[in-house]
């Protein structure tokens, strides 16, 4: 083999190995998280709906994000919420850990440093129909056939929320 066409093969191994480094780098560094900026009633209605679900259990780990699944990307582009807002709900059981603290590989939730199987779960303010009113998609999603999700309009009433209509849902 030539000078030249060494000096080119061992360019591209350093090239793949580069790629692959920085690659694995960024599924299991934490990076630095991107964060959600909640109004005061996007906090509320996020909370109640968490409130509001049946206890998923102690058994699976349940990370969080306002991030519609629809916009996640390859690896999990999920918004994590404020630290403020995790202390606010940090009696909810199952608890719920930040967003940044996981990623997405082969359409799987998987837990940074550990690689452990885990569960997102999104809570989204699609739309704020009015002061009282307001549009919202949740569910949970760990891997292919492990999913579902759907929206909700919500109407608060007497200071309280309550499910005014179902406006879609799926399971996987």
């Amino acid at each position: 083999m030539r000078s030249s066409q060494k000096a080119i093969a061992m360019a591209m191994l350093v090239f793949l190995a580069s790629g692959i480094a920085a690659t694995w780098s960024m599924l299991r560094d934490d990076p630095e998280p991107q964060f959600a900026v909640l109004s005061d009633r996007d906090a509320e209605i996020i909370e109640f709906v968490l409130r509001s679900n049946p206890d998923l259990g102690n058994d699976r780990t349940y990370f969080l994000t306002v991030t519609p699944m629809s916009d996640w990307g390859e690896h999990g582009a999920w918004l994590t919420l404020p630290d403020e807002f995790h202390a606010r709900i940090g009696d909810i059981v199952p608890g719920y850990l930040p967003a940044s603290k996981a990623y997405l590989s082969n359409h799987r939730v998987l837990q940074r440093v550990t690689q452990a199987k885990a569960w997102m779960k999104w809570v989204t303010v699609k739309r704020w129909i009015s002061e009282n009113e307001v549009e919202v998609e949740a569910g949970v999603w760990c891997c292919p056939l492990g999913g579902g999700g759907g929206s909700v309009i919500y109407e608060k009433e007497d200071g309280q929320w309550h499910i005014k209509e179902f406006t879609g849902s799926w399971v996987s």
